[in-house]
């Protein structure tokens, strides 16, 4: 079966096409309850301090001793975010890892301990 040539009348361009003029979808900061969003109106509307109505707040210091005890986990500080494995097996192939972000950094704590981790509070979400 020969493919279709399909002709493209005049030139080809990746640059955006100016003056064009369509009918208004939804009025600039408006909220449309005819388009088919998978969000509740809270949301649509643009408080995203809705979106999350739980969350902890943990001190990383509080996460290592945790992960200590648990004894097959361990936690990783990397730039803005504690990264939490759980690790099952030897190999490694089956370790499973969350990032979490850290959401507040009281040096003074970490300067008064030490420790550079001290001080870091890591937001995670409750369990389902």
């Amino acid at each position: 079966m020969a493919k279709t040539q399909f002709k493209i009348p005049g030139r080809v361009s990746a640059q955006p096409r100016l003056h064009q003029r369509a009918a208004e979808t939804q009025a600039y900061g408006t909220v449309s309850h005819q388009l088919p969003l998978d969000l509740e109106e809270p949301v649509r509307l643009g408080n995203e301090y809705l979106m999350v109505d739980k969350a902890f707040v943990v001190d990383v210091d509080g996460l290592h001793e945790l992960c200590r005890e648990l004894k097959n986990y361990s936690l990783s500080v990397t730039g803005r975010y504690v990264t939490i494995t759980r690790h099952d097996g030897g190999n490694g192939l089956n370790d499973v890892s969350f990032a979490f972000p850290i959401v507040a950094d009281f040096s003074i704590l970490s300067a008064l301990h030490g420790n550079p981790e001290s001080g870091l509070q890591a937001c995670l979400p409750p369990a389902l």
